[in-house]
Formats: structure tokens, C-alpha cells, sequence
């Protein structure tokens, strides 16, 4: 059984998390210099980090995972968060869904 202070950090966590995803967006979008990294050359540097981090930790835990099942907790997240991106636009609720995804699906193993 898990108890009320496993539940309370993992709220914590998520909370945290996607802070930590949407404060650099919010700034951004009040500072007229840093909006400019937003376009130009430097516009592709957000999703390229997203996109190497992702391929980076998946390369990683895929290789450490004990079973098929771990592997697929991991496709499904990834999944998510592709629907989620294109439906919403939106990177830092496309990813909340996909800790979410995440969580569940290691939950049910």
C-alpha cells in the first residue's frame, strides 16, 4: 500500500515539473530580448533539446528495462505526448500528460 506522503511527493514532482517546463516559455513571452532567441537561427534549439534529451534518456532506460512491459510504458508516454503536442500546441501540458502516461502505465506493471 502506498501511503498519503508517496502520493504527496509525486504531486510535488509533477507540480515541479511542469514549472520547470513552463517558467522559461512565460518569461520568454514578457522579454523582448529573450523573445528573440525564439526566432532566427535560434528557433530550432527548443525542440532540438527536447528531442535529444528524449532520444538520450529512452536510449538509456530502454537497454535497463527489465521487460517488455517497461519498454512499452515508455512508447505510450512518448505517444502521448506527440498526440497531446499536436492536439494542444502546447508543450508543457503535452509533456505533464505524458509524465502522467508514464506513471500509470509503470503503475499497472
Amino acid at each position: 500500500m502506498i501511503s498519503w506522503e508517496m502520493y504527496a511527493a509525486i504531486a510535488a514532482m509533477a507540480v515541479l515539473t511542469y514549472a520547470t517546463r513552463a517558467v522559461p516559455f512565460l518569461i520568454m513571452q514578457k522579454s523582448k530580448w529573450l523573445s528573440r532567441l525564439g526566432s532566427g537561427r535560434f528557433a530550432i534549439l527548443g525542440p532540438a533539446l527536447l528531442t535529444s534529451t528524449t532520444a538520450v534518456v529512452l536510449y538509456s532506460e530502454i537497454h535497463k528495462a527489465p521487460s517488455a512491459w517497461h519498454i512499452g510504458a515508455y512508447v505510450v508516454a512518448v505517444l502521448i505526448v506527440g498526440i497531446a503536442l499536436k492536439a494542444t500546441k502546447n508543450i508543457g501540458i503535452a509533456m505533464l500528460l505524458g509524465i502522467v502516461a508514464y506513471g500509470v502505465g509503470m503503475y499497472l506493471i
